[in-house]
């Protein structure tokens, strides 16, 4: 096989099953060399989640979780490797759900060098960031599939409006802010009802805390009677304008079933989705 031209080489390695294709690297260092600078374009597993977790001593434990069914037969490959390696460990697998813990800086480097290629099918993506320099819209911004969007806690200075035009169509937007600077208003609200509309299973969550802005009641209410919503659906919003009892007069003239209990309304829509939102508070 060594005499091969190199191009017969890779359409060798492009037939490949992904539990076969390391073997080949341990042929020698031309086939590890010819692997690592073409490995874009080989077959690669599928992974039903990607944990990464910084150990905030350099290392990363990755949990990687393998697809059963039923689903009890499901597997997780745990690994602790330093940040140099991390990429390595998980570039055999294809996933649609990435969770990345971060505890330190470790991580930021890792995502800073890892290629498109791979975050390209993330659809759901979960950040933990915990003070650490991890940069989140980064990491978003090369996600072009992401429609299920997690940051808690949130350190990062973040307009919601801007992520919302990241995404392609919304069914979970959760950002939960540790230090106030998160900010939303009308137009957020309005790019989700417009992406919402692009999700088969619709809006499930929608939670912006800790907000110096606010929404009006009128855009509130226009968001509620034309988004997409899921069978069931949570909605957090910090502040709006108006008064309680125009919105909950609102709330009984569109939607059945209403319960109030103090900050949180309990409905259902004409379909007997169900709805559960809180508003923090009402200003003038």
């Amino acid at each position: 096989m060594e005499a091969l031209p190199n191009e017969l080489k890779i359409a060798i390695l492009e037939r490949v099953q992904p539990d076969d294709l390391r073997k080949f690297t341990l042929l020698n260092k031309a086939w590890r060399q010819l692997f690592k600078k073409n490995r874009r374009h080989f077959r690669r597993a599928d992974a039903e989640e990607i944990r990464f977790h910084d150990l905030g001593d350099g290392n990363i434990q990755i949990h990687i979780v393998l697809p059963g069914n039923p689903a009890w037969t499901k597997r997780i490959v745990s690994k602790t490797v330093p940040a140099a390696e991390a990429f390595d460990c998980v570039w055999p697998y294809t996933t649609a759900d990435l969770k990345v813990n971060s505890h330190s800086n470790a991580l930021r480097s890792v995502f800073e060098e890892m290629p498109d290629y791979w975050l390209k099918d993330v659809s759901t993506l979960g950040i933990f960031e915990n003070e650490s320099n991890v940069d989140s819209l980064a990491i978003l911004g090369r996600c072009p599939a992401v429609s299920s969007l997690y940051i808690d806690p949130c350190y990062s200075a973040i307009d919601v409006t801007s992520i919302a035009r990241k995404m392609p169509k919304i069914e979970d937007l959760k950002l939960l802010s540790c230090n106030r600077i998160i900010t939303a208003d009308d137009t957020t609200l309005a790019e989700v009802i417009e992406r919402s509309r692009k999700s088969e299973n619709g809006l499930r969550t929608f939670w912006v805390d800790s907000i110096p802005t606010d929404f009006s009641m009128a855009m509130v209410q226009r968001f509620l009677l034309e988004a997409k919503f899921s069978e069931r659906c949570s909605i957090l919003l910090e502040k709006m304008r108006g008064s309680r009892a125009v919105f909950l007069d609102f709330i009984n003239q569109h939607f059945d079933d209403t319960v109030q209990s103090g900050n949180a309304y309990n409905f259902k829509d004409a379909r007997g989705y169900e709805f559960s939102l809180i508003i923090g508070s009402f200003i003038a």
